[in-house]
C-alpha cells in the first residue's frame, strides 16, 4: 500500500517538475541574506522571467491545488530561499506543490498530500524513511529525514506526517555540494513549516 502511494506521489513530483523545467537551469541560486548582501545578484531579468519582488511575485495559491496551502513568504521564512515560481500537480489521488527558484533546478520545495488508511503504527513502519526521528505535535505521527543526495541534487530535507486519512510530506531539496548536516539542519526548520501547513488543511 505505501510502496504504491509513494510511486505516485513521485510520479506527481516529476509531472510538476516537468513543467518548471524550461525555468530550471543556471547557477546555484542564492539566499535572501546573500541576495541582500550582494548587488550583483539583482540584474536585470530576462522578458519573460517572472519578478523576484515579493508584491510582483503570482501568489502561490494561484497555482491551485495543494498550492492553497503554501506562501512565498512563509516558505521563505523557514528556509531562508526566496522562491518565485510554482506549480501544482495530480497524479491520481496524489496532489502535488513544487516551490523553485527561477532558472535553478534546486533547490525547491515539495509538498505532496496522498489520501491513506494507515494507522499511526504503518505510518511509522512503512512511510518514515530509514533513521527517520519522530516529531512531536504535528498530525497523528510525524517524522523528520535526511534524503541523501542522488544525481544532480544535493541532499534533502523531508517532514511527514499523518494527519486526517492522508500523509502529507514536505521536501526541501537542496543544490549539489550542501553537506548533510545543512540538509539536517533545514529538517528542523520545515517542522516548524509543517505546522503552519497542518494548520491551514
Amino acid at each position: 500500500m505505501f510502496g504504491a502511494q509513494t510511486a505516485r506521489a513521485a510520479a506527481g513530483v516529476f509531472a510538476v517538475a516537468g513543467l518548471l523545467g524550461l525555468a530550471a537551469c543556471g547557477a546555484t541560486p542564492q539566499t535572501t541574506a546573500e541576495r541582500a548582501a550582494s548587488p550583483s545578484a539583482s540584474s536585470s531579468p530576462s522578458a519573460d522571467a517572472p519578478s523576484k519582488a515579493t508584491e510582483d511575485r503570482r501568489p502561490v495559491a494561484k497555482a491551485g491545488g495543494v498550492c492553497k496551502l503554501l506562501s512565498y513568504q512563509i516558505a521563505e521564512r523557514a528556509t531562508g530561499v526566496e522562491f518565485d515560481i510554482a506549480a501544482a500537480g495530480k497524479h491520481q489521488k496524489s496532489s502535488t506543490c513544487v516551490l523553485q527558484v527561477y532558472g535553478h533546478a534546486y533547490p525547491d520545495l515539495t509538498l505532496t498530500v496522498s489520501p491513506s488508511k494507515a494507522d499511526t503504527k504503518h505510518f511509522y513502519d512503512n512511510a518514515a524513511p530509514d533513521g527517520a526521528k519522530r516529531v512531536d505535535k504535528l498530525g497523528e505521527a510525524a517524522y523528520q529525514a535526511l534524503i541523501g543526495a542522488k544525481g544532480k541534487a544535493g541532499p534533502a530535507a523531508e517532514v511527514g506526517w499523518l494527519a486526517d486519512g492522508s500523509i502529507v510530506t514536505l521536501r526541501h531539496t537542496h543544490e549539489a555540494g550542501v553537506s548533510d548536516d545543512q540538509a539536517r539542519a533545514m529538517a528542523s526548520k520545515l517542522v516548524t513549516l509543517a505546522r503552519q501547513v497542518q494548520s491551514k488543511r
